[in-house]
């Protein structure tokens, strides 16, 4: 939740732009025209008036269901729009538990759910009392025992803790855990599961990004039930991380995103259940001009020769200025000290290496046109399969303070900024000649997101401090991505086009969205994503290798399409 630090990287960092290989240049133009093999997003709201921002979405190969997690609103609000909260004005759906509302709903702890119908309803977990923390999700899987038996795990803060939990059975419970992960409360948390019954959770325990200390926990059980969560007393730290950490499934170590002296890479710790010995920092491209926010990172599900430990991909956004400017420095503004002329094109980027982080591809531009972008997460595939996802501005602007629509109200005319999601799925990405297909993710499905979006105005960045000034911060600080067991894109983001049913208002807080891929090819076996409802998951890291495999034909043709950048 960065307390008391702006969430964007480096404001006005004067680094050469390194982009070599740019895959295409978009603008949001009208909706998608793809054919019926084109990539086609669904949509649905996970709880409507419960808060969504800083969402996860995962897969359980224990329950076969789906688990979503997000910050309960109380520090992610507009405080404009209080007069509009909810409390149990909504009617439940049937299998929610509990009232509603971003008020009378609070509980101490991030928001649960689960699905057991592929996303298209949603049941609010119980959660266990114990684990207090209203922010801050990161939700992510152990490895599978022979027989099946896996934890989702969970996290959550107060500002004085760092709550850490295990769900066996699809986030439906979560006995197992513990009030507190690190010896003393830190911030903004970020877990990768290991081997069976094994977490890792960093935490910026000093305060702000770049100062991560990694905790090492582990289940016990009894019974062949969870009895107990248990975290190390003793961190390993890496200077310069800067996101949501991963475990390496192919070789046991790992990883987290990394930004050291203008450079993306990663850091990277061999042989992590033994918990000993230190991060290795394996930086590559140039991250360019105006870094403007953590990168994410994603693993491939395969491995081959070139990347016997499978690829390890990299994303990132710029919002370079034309010159230095604080972050908010345009709040209050009169227009064009601060307005779009003094704004230059951010881009959103990508690298990968198949070496874990000692050689580099050059930077892929993934976007670089249409207004401003942000907060990129990716998430990958077999054979070179990957989705990103960000925010995208149908203007250049300046989010903190939507400087556009500043200029724009000086002159007599309104025109706050619409905020959608680009879905990018880049097929053989490593081949060096990708196939990509591009698409708003959200279409109007409700006829209240119209253009596809899902917010319009200001994002302020600056963490909890714009809950302290009032500002929006109702999105959080961002969003993520996942695959489903067939290889299909989740998507996880708040919304905040929902008004007070009774009163109009708009509501403080975002509402939580369920985003997933339901045609195109899967990341993972190539099959159409509107058939793979009735393909099974693939038991085994290795059966998902061979499904991919088994896929590489159609992949292949799917190759041959030519790129669709049509956008609502």
């Amino acid at each position: 939740m960065q307390d008391s630090k702006q969430s964007r990287f480096g404001r006005g960092r004067r680094v050469a732009l390194f982009v070599l290989l740019p895959l295409g240049v978009f603008l949001f133009v009208g909706p998608g025209h793809g054919s019926a093999a084109g990539v086609t997003f669904n949509t649905v709201y996970v709880d409507p008036a419960r808060g969504g921002g800083e969402p996860f979405v995962i897969y359980s190969h224990a329950a076969h269901d789906l688990v979503y997690s997000s910050h309960e609103g109380t520090t992610l609000t507009d405080s404009s729009f209080l007069s509009g909260a909810n409390c149990d004005i909504v009617t439940d759906p049937p299998n929610n538990v509990g009232p509603d509302g971003y008020i009378c709903s609070y509980n101490n702890q991030v928001n649960m759910w689960y699905s057991t119908d592929a996303g298209h309803t949603w049941t609010k977990s119980l959660g266990n009392p114990v684990y207090t923390g209203f922010s801050d999700p990161s939700l992510t899987e152990d490895e599978c025992t022979s027989a099946g038996a896996c934890n989702i795990y969970d996290t959550g803060i107060n500002l004085a803790n760092d709550a850490l939990y295990a769900s066996p059975d699809g986030g439906v419970t979560w006995a197992a855990g513990t009030p507190q992960c690190p010896p003393t409360g830190g911030d903004r948390p970020w877990l990768a599961g290991g081997k069976y019954g094994e977490v890792f959770m960093s935490s910026n325990i000093t305060g702000g990004q770049g100062t991560h200390t990694i905790y090492h926990g582990t289940v016990t059980q009894v019974g062949g039930q969870n009895a107990s969560l248990t975290c190390g007393t003793t961190g390993i730290g890496d200077s310069g991380g800067q996101g949501q950490i991963y475990y390496n499934h192919h070789d046991g170590s790992l990883i987290e995103p990394k930004i050291s002296n203008g450079q993306i890479g990663i850091g990277l710790l061999a042989n992590a259940s033994a918990f000993t010995g230190s991060f290795v920092t394996r930086v590559g491209p140039s991250g360019g001009n105006g870094l403007e926010h953590w990168p994410a990172v994603a693993i491939s599900t395969d491995t081959s020769a070139a990347a016997p430990n499978g690829t390890i991909y990299v994303v990132w956004d710029t919002a370079p200025k034309t010159s230095a400017l604080p972050h908010n420095g345009c709040s209050g503004s009169t227009g064009s000290a601060i307005g779009g002329n003094t704004l230059l094109q951010g881009s959103i980027n990508l690298a990968y290496s198949n070496d874990e982080g000692q050689t580099w591809s050059a930077p892929i531009t993934i976007a670089s046109t249409g207004g401003t972008v942000m907060w990129p997460w990716v998430t990958a595939g077999a054979g070179g399969n990957v989705n990103v996802v960000w925010y995208q501005a149908s203007q250049l602007t300046d989010p903190d303070c939507d400087s556009a629509n500043i200029v724009c109200t000086n002159a007599g005319t309104s025109c706050p900024t619409q905020w959608s999601i680009a879905a990018e799925n880049l097929y053989g990405v490593t081949t060096g000649s990708p196939t990509t297909e591009l698409v708003n993710a959200v279409q109007n499905f409700d006829g209240k997101h119209a253009g596809g979006a899902i917010h319009v105005g200001k994002v302020c960045e600056g963490g909890t401090t714009c809950a302290a000034t009032g500002e929006d911060r109702r999105l959080g600080d961002y969003f993520t991505n996942a695959l489903d067991q067939n290889g299909c894109v989740m998507i996880a983001s708040g919304d905040t086009q929902q008004n007070n049913p009774i009163t109009g208002l708009p509501l403080p807080n975002s509402l939580p969205l369920f985003i997933n891929q339901v045609s195109g090819p899967s990341l993972t076996t190539g099959t159409d994503c509107a058939a793979e409802v009735n393909v099974p998951e693939a038991g085994t890291l290795v059966g998902l290798v061979a499904a991919g495999t088994a896929g590489a034909f159609l992949v292949s043709m799917a190759r041959r399409r030519r790129r669709r950048s049509a956008l609502a």
